[in-house]
């Protein structure tokens, strides 16, 4: 691709969920900020994209979860096909592709599955650890984020973050160490380096009080923005 030195942006469509109710949102996602953004489809993602009559940039997997006659049709498309007996998902893998082009911001879709395959989701969700390792420059928890018509998912690792919304929004912090201590303004129960373990419910669904929360956490954390 001609321009891959100039893009530094990413969106990636796994085989995930979209509800055909929210197909706008979708498109939207994909059509909005096109130039200078790389639009990756994840082998299934690529039925996204049919059923809403649109072409990614890139199409990357072993394909076992698209139609053929559906891939057909996006043979003018730059491929990257792999072997249906690989060490990574196609979503790792179209993660990959996006790096080497020198994309330092990434959004996930689709890797919020609403169809309770929990082996993925929490593959998918640890997919932002393992791009932010990857990433050659700096990295913050909005360089990679998990994205759906609901929600946002940040990996927040020793940093701040501030979220921008509106009242009554959610919030939810989950640890990903033994313990890890949080900070969080703007909302209705707020913290001040607060300790919180490792399967604690405790810092789950805090409420937006104002139209930002900022967050500040020492550890590694998930932090979900789910808009009202």
């Amino acid at each position: 691709m001609d321009n891959q030195e100039q893009m530094r942006s990413a969106s990636v469509f796994l085989h995930g969920s979209y509800p055909t109710e929210q197909a706008e949102f979708y498109r939207r996602a994909i059509v909005n900020n096109r130039e200078g953004r790389l639009v990756i489809a994840a082998d299934g993602g690529l039925m996204l994209f049919e059923s809403l009559e649109l072409k990614p940039d890139l199409i990357v997997g072993d394909f076992d979860s698209v139609d053929p006659t559906v891939l057909q049709k996006y043979n003018e498309i730059e491929m990257i096909r792999y072997p249906e007996r690989k060490d990574a998902t196609d979503g790792e893998l179209a993660i990959r592709a996006a790096l080497e082009r020198g994309c330092d911001d990434i959004e996930l879709y689709g890797a919020i599955d609403t169809r309770y395959e929990t082996d993925h989701l929490l593959a998918n969700l640890l997919l932002l650890k393992l791009a932010r390792g990857l990433m050659k420059g700096p990295a913050t928890a909005r360089s990679v984020r998990a994205v759906d018509h609901r929600q946002h998912i940040y990996l927040v690792e020793n940093e701040n973050l501030q979220l921008a919304g509106k009242s009554g929004d959610f919030v939810s912090i989950i640890p990903l160490n033994e313990t890890i201590a949080v900070s969080i303004t703007g909302v209705e129960w707020e913290l001040e380096k607060r300790e919180v373990t490792m399967g604690s419910t405790w810092t789950l669904r805090n409420r937006f009080a104002s139209s930002s929360a900022d967050i500040a956490i020492a550890g590694t954390a998930l932090v979900v923005h789910r808009h009202s």
